[in-house]
């Protein structure tokens, strides 16, 4: 399995949703085009969760697990240890469906209930 892709692509999502979950806490101006519809999307109905948590932390903390999940995989199968690294195959596999899809039911929410489209919300959808 090739984790360190995994690992670099939760790495990105990482970036992007600790981007987002800041912009949202410190009430920044989001850095995306003027057409982007980012400034509209993260003060949403849709964006906060529990509270003042941001929806965009939930993203980060899966993308944090399965980055983590990733770098164990890696160092399992550098050292060869098959058993050790069976799990977390089948742990990277179903964090992954997961993720896709939420992912993919954001999408559809993003699309039809707010009916705007962010250029961040699109890179990670959290």
């Amino acid at each position: 399995m090739p984790y360190r892709v995994i690992a670099a692509l939760a790495a990105a999502g990482v970036a992007d949703t600790a981007y987002l979950t800041a912009v949202k806490l410190l009430h920044l101006s989001p850095a995306c085009p003027p057409t982007g519809g980012c400034a509209d999307v993260l003060p949403s109905h849709s964006a906060p969760r529990l509270g003042a948590v941001p929806q965009a932390f939930e993203g980060l903390a899966a993308y944090a697990g399965m980055g983590a999940l990733a770098l164990r995989g890696a160092a399992a199968t550098a050292a060869g240890d098959d058993a050790a690294e069976a799990p977390l195959r089948t742990a990277a596999l179903a964090g992954g469906l997961a993720m896709a899809s939420c992912s993919s039911f954001l999408l559809y929410l993003l699309a039809t209930q707010v009916g705007l489209c962010c250029c961040c919300c699109c890179c990670c959808v959290y």
